[in-house]
C-alpha cells in the first residue's frame, strides 16, 4: 500500500458512519427497530460488540445480509482483514451483487496487498453502484492499486474520479498532484497544489511544492 494506512483507516471509519447508517436506514432489508442493534453499535464505534450483535441476528435469520454487512464492516474497522473476507464471502452466497459486500471484499484484499483480487471486486462494486456511498473511496483505492502497478495513466483517471466525487479531500488532491509531478506534468501538478491550498492554506507540502514548481 502506498497511502498512509493507519490514518486512512481511521478517516474511513469516521467518514463511513453517516453514509453507512443512511444507506442502512433506507434499506428495505432492515428489520431492526430495537434500541440495541449492530447498526447503532457500529456507529458508536464499538466494533467488537457490533460483531456479537450481528451474530445474534444472523443466528435468528441466516439470510439477513445487512447483519453480515455490519459484521464485515466491523472487522474492517478492526483491521481483521481475513475475518472480514470470510464474513463477506458468506454474504455473497446470499446476494453476489450486494455492493456493500463487494466493497468490503475489495478493501480487505487491498489491505492484504492482493491487488488483482481487489481490482476485481472494486470494479464489480462500481458496476453495481457507480454512485454508491463509498464510490469515492473505491476510485481512490483503484488509483492506489494502479499506481503500485506503475499504471500511472489509469491511476490518474481513478484519482480524478475520486476527487470529482469528493472535491474537498485535500489529501487526495495532493496524492494526484504528486503523481502529476512523477509523470513530469508540472503545470498540472501546480493547478492541483493551488487547489489544495484554497482548501487548506496551511498545508506545508502544498506550500513547498508551490515554491518548488512555480515559475
Amino acid at each position: 500500500m502506498t497511502y498512509n494506512t493507519s490514518s486512512a483507516s481511521l478517516y474511513r471509519v469516521l467518514y463511513r458512519v453517516p453514509s453507512i447508517l443512511f444507506f442502512l436506514l433506507c434499506s428495505s432489508t432492515i428489520l431492526f427497530a430495537q434500541e440495541s442493534s449492530p447498526y447503532v453499535t457500529y456507529a458508536q464505534g464499538d466494533f467488537t460488540r457490533a460483531i456479537v450483535e450481528s451474530d445474534a441476528l444472523i443466528k435468528n435469520d441466516p439470510s439477513n445480509i445487512s447483519a453480515y454487512a455490519v459484521k464485515a464492516w466491523s472487522y474492517v474497522s478492526l483491521k481483521r482483514w481475513n475475518e472480514a473476507l470470510e464474513t463477506a464471502q458468506k454474504a455473497l452466497e446470499i446476494n453476489p451483487r450486494d455492493s456493500r459486500i463487494l466493497q468490503v471484499m475489495g478493501e480487505a484484499y487491498y489491505e492484504l496487498d492482493e491487488y488483482d483480487l481487489a481490482l476485481q471486486y472494486f470494479d464489480e462494486y462500481l458496476r453495481q453502484a457507480p454512485n454508491g456511498a463509498l464510490s469515492d473511496w473505491v476510485f481512490f483505492f483503484l488509483g492506489e492499486i494502479y499506481r503500485s502497478k506503475k499504471q500511472f495513466a489509469k491511476a490518474d483517471i481513478s484519482y480524478a474520479a475520486a476527487i470529482q466525487k469528493s472535491p474537498n479531500k485535500v489529501s487526495w488532491i495532493l496524492v494526484r498532484a504528486r503523481l502529476k509531478e512523477q509523470r513530469n506534468q508540472p503545470d498540472q501538478a501546480l493547478v492541483l497544489y493551488r487547489r489544495a491550498l484554497t482548501l487548506d492554506a496551511s498545508d506545508s507540502s502544498a506550500q513547498n511544492a508551490l515554491r518548488r514548481l512555480a515559475p
